[in-house]
């Protein structure tokens, strides 16, 4: 349930069976939760009062009460998020859609999976000659982000955005080639012949997708999940791109990271490049 998961943000995982009964019966509850007293909790989760206290806690609330309060706002904020724009939405609704979604959309990415992932994505970045992005239909917009920001920082990047460039692709190949595709259903036949062809190559995949159970994200060896948001009449790719181009920020700028913690001549080159765009930019804010 997106409520729950979006206002604890904490991984099943790490809580103890009876809190874990809780959790579960809020899920289950949701629309009654603020007519629900501590004992009727306790006795509907099958646990103790005071467990129902520390549940509340352990998520940095004061008791229950405080829980509500919070649970009631982040119950509007989904069901806004859940809510598509549509032919007849006002334009004050539109803008408080458009806000609300957003905002989720950006800070979903930041699980500590997604993290986790992008940190490993770095790394293999880091470490190849080659990095060949995949991205088809309205994904290429999101693939082509990511090569100009792999150039930028450095790094020698091949660009797969329509079908018949796959048929030319003559990057040079190296057993440290790696292939980064981009896919919101992880389903896309393109992508997924590119991607086959691609580890048919011995190069190791990571993708960027909302559907972790897909066809993509079970051929990547690591894969961030962008989220899922409906948007303009169900459309619900919309507001994974603002996801996945923070994906992308995420994942090269972790990259530059590595890259000058561990080389001051790449620091130094970096600096240099930046300064020469600002100035040929016309930014006169160069430092």
């Amino acid at each position: 349930m997106a409520t729950m998961e979006a206002m604890l943000d904490k991984s099943l995982s790490s809580r103890k069976a009876q809190e874990k009964k809780v959790m579960d019966y809020l899920r289950a509850n949701e629309d009654s939760v603020m007519d629900l007293s501590i004992s009727q909790i306790a006795e509907g989760a099958g646990v103790s009062s005071p467990t129902v206290v520390r549940f509340c806690k352990s998520l940095g609330f004061e008791g229950l009460k405080d829980f509500k309060i919070n649970f009631q706002a982040e119950t509007r904020k989904t069901r806004k998020i859940s809510e598509p724009i549509t032919w007849d939405s006002t334009e004050s609704e539109m803008v408080d859609l458009m806000r609300e979604k957003s905002v989720f959309a950006v800070q979903s990415l930041f699980s500590t999976d997604n993290m986790e992932a992008s940190t490993r994505m770095a790394e293999a970045i880091v470490e190849a000659d080659n990095i060949e992005v995949i991205g088809m239909g309205g994904s290429a917009i999101i693939a082509e982000y990511l090569f100009k920001e792999l150039l930028r920082y450095g790094k020698k990047a091949s660009l797969l955005n329509d079908p018949y460039m796959m048929v030319h692709n003559t990057v040079g190949r190296s057993e440290r080639d790696i292939c980064i595709a981009v896919s919101c259903s992880g389903t896309n036949n393109d992508v997924l012949t590119a991607v086959s062809r691609a580890k048919k190559e011995g190069k190791r995949i990571y993708s960027i997708t909302n559907n972790e159970d897909s066809t993509l994200a079970e051929m990547s060896e690591t894969h961030i999940r962008s989220c899922t948001v409906t948007g303009f009449m169900d459309e619900g790719n919309v507001f994974s791109r603002l996801s996945q181009f923070t994906a992308v920020n995420m994942i090269t700028l972790k990259t530059a990271l590595m890259l000058g913690r561990s080389s001051e001549e790449y620091k130094q080159s970096f600096n240099e490049s930046s300064n020469y765009h600002n100035f040929t930019s016309g930014d006169k804010d160069v430092h």
